[in-house]
């Protein structure tokens, strides 16, 4: 097994370790469980940020919502759940589990992902974790209704008071944890908004104070000290966040031990509604380099899966790059880019530094923001197999894919026939019968992909027409509703999967077919086919 840069820093090595010299880390955002008090008295009882991934659908034509998960809608809590995420994330070369820790003056919110679920978990050594300090205002945007006043539920700005405890509970609950991330025997901890930090204490002296008091407090404690880390950016993302003057400036002052990045758009604008991955990755490509020699303290580069945020936004408004969540989205980012990013990013931190590189991704699991490793139903455990490619193939897979659902389609029908020949229909209507044994067996979603030709019979290439997930009973007669089809002699390929009760997605169906007639673009009337009205009647037999 190989030794990663991460088990250098610890000591000691760990199993998900995936490559010399190198450490994954993944950023955790801890909103998909029940049970929080704060989401309880805001959004009532059971709910979590799950209910806002199954509610997201379609804004424009081939835009992919909802995402649906692989696992369901799972407890984070629960630590059989986590144990399941530490041993995919394990399994495929990721190192470390940083999570966005939200801890506001009146105490702690959305705790239970680590408190219950990581820290319950019997194979939590696998994976280590680390605290990023969400210190941003808590809005009420879950979801957001277009042209409202944005609404802060919790401020992200401490007191003294406040802080000093925040810290002693980082220290003695978290950074004492066998399992928690060090760089060279430190705790890592970093900061998000190093702005509202220090508009917490008024002047950049009484922050760096209160950062050396933390430090101390770490050493009373027996620990070595502190890893501090600084999230920086350009581009504020969230309604509140605002953008340090002079960032290199302020990070030396404050006295940090590194920077890093949350997510590519930070620096990189999304000029366009459906933005291209690869371009998004070049421009932070060059926004790298520039960091790279900016700061005096190493620069820990960012890995992001995607962006779409439209699932945060109020459904029934229009869509359009209007601020958060109404926001351009990254497209074109299936698993084999993400792996080839990522290759690009490890040769590229090798030439930039002599020290052992440590990358961050975005994210295990922004469902919200469509930036996730965890397994979907549309490319599996496809960006995870996309990192263990990249550093071991060898790795040994223990991850076992939940069962296909109860249900599964079959005989394919388009307006009532079998792969028909003829169809003069702009808007073809398709229909499939169900099959399964036993429970659950009521379908509650279908999504249908229709392409030119076989072989782009999948959500991310279909070319003609993906449906997305769409939350229905029906199987009967579903109207065609992608590109024009009006080519004579044209040939669609089509196929369909659907979801049981338990939300569990089928595999998709064989693909079926049809092909078109004319469609013009006017109505037409027959008429009957009569001599012409000058020519007179034959009654008997004529000589021509």
């Amino acid at each position: 097994m190989a030794t990663s840069a991460l088990a250098a820093a610890t000591g000691e090595p760990t199993p998900g370790d995936a490559s010399p010299g190198v450490t994954l880390a993944a950023y955790y955002f801890p909103n998909y469980h029940p049970g929080d008090s704060r989401n309880r008295v805001a959004k009532g009882e059971g709910w979590s940020e799950w209910e806002l991934v199954k509610e997201a659908r379609p804004r424009f034509p081939g835009h992919q919502q909802p995402r649906v998960p692989l696992w369901g809608y799972e407890d984070e809590s629960d630590p059989r759940a986590m144990e399941r995420k530490i041993q995919a994330a394990a399994d495929h070369g990721i190192d470390a589990f940083i999570f966005d820790w939200y801890y506001y003056d009146d105490g702690p919110f959305l705790e239970k992902a680590i408190d219950e679920g990581y820290l319950g978990a019997e194979n939590n050594d696998r994976v280590k974790f680390a605290l990023m300090w969400a210190n941003h205002d808590w809005l009420e945007i879950h979801p957001y209704k277009k042209d409202t006043p944005y609404k802060v539920l919790y401020p992200g700005r401490t007191s003294q008071a406040g802080f000093r405890q925040m810290t002693r509970v980082a220290i003695h609950q978290y950074f004492s944890q066998p399992s928690y991330w060090r760089i060279d025997g430190k705790p890592y901890f970093s900061i998000y908004e190093i702005n509202t930090l220090m508009e917490s204490f008024g002047s950049v002296e009484a922050t760096r104070n209160a950062l050396d008091q933390f430090r101390e407090d770490a050493k009373q404690a027996g620990l070595p000290g502190l890893h501090l880390n600084a999230v920086i950016w350009g581009t504020p993302v969230l309604p509140t966040e605002k953008t340090p003057v002079d960032p290199a400036k302020i990070v030396n002052e404050l006295g940090f031990d590194s920077v890093t990045s949350y997510v590519w758009i930070h620096h990189v604008p999304l000029n366009d509604r459906e933005t291209d991955f690869n371009w998004v990755k070049d421009q932070y490509m060059t926004y790298w380099e520039r960091a790279a020699t900016t700061f005096d303290v190493p620069y820990y580069p960012n890995l992001s899966v995607g962006w779409d945020s439209s699932p945060r936004a109020f459904q029934e408004d229009e869509f359009g790059n209007t601020g958060y969540p109404f926001t351009n989205l990254i497209v074109n980012n299936p698993p084999e880019r993400f792996g080839a990013a990522l290759n690009e990013m490890l040769a590229k931190a090798r030439t930039l530094s002599t020290a052992e590189p440590i990358i961050t991704i975005n994210c295990w699991n922004e469902w919200t923001e469509g930036s996730y490793l965890e397994p979907d139903t549309t490319h599996g455990l496809g960006y995870l197999e996309a990192i263990r490619n990249q550093f071991s193939p060898a790795l040994t897979n223990t991850v076992e894919l939940p069962a296909p659902g109860a249900i599964h389609p079959f005989d394919l029908q388009c307006e009532h026939l079998a792969d028909p020949v003829g169809i003069d229909a702009a808007q073809p209507r398709l229909s499939w019968k169900l099959a399964g044994t036993g429970r659950d067996q009521s379908q509650t979603a279908f999504q249908i992909v229709v392409a030119s030709s076989p072989a782009l019979l999948s959500p991310e290439r279909a070319d003609l027409w993906d449906s997305g997930v769409q939350k229905s009973d029906r199987n009967r007669l579903i109207p065609y509703s992608g590109a024009p089809l009006r080519t004579p002699g044209q040939t669609c390929f089509w196929r369909v999967r659907v979801w049981d009760d338990l939300h569990r997605a089928s595999d998709w169906s064989e693909p079926g077919e049809w092909t078109m007639a004319a469609v013009g673009s006017e109505p037409w009337s027959a008429s009957w086919i009569l001599a012409p009205d000058d020519r007179p009647l034959l009654k008997g037999p004529e000589e021509f």
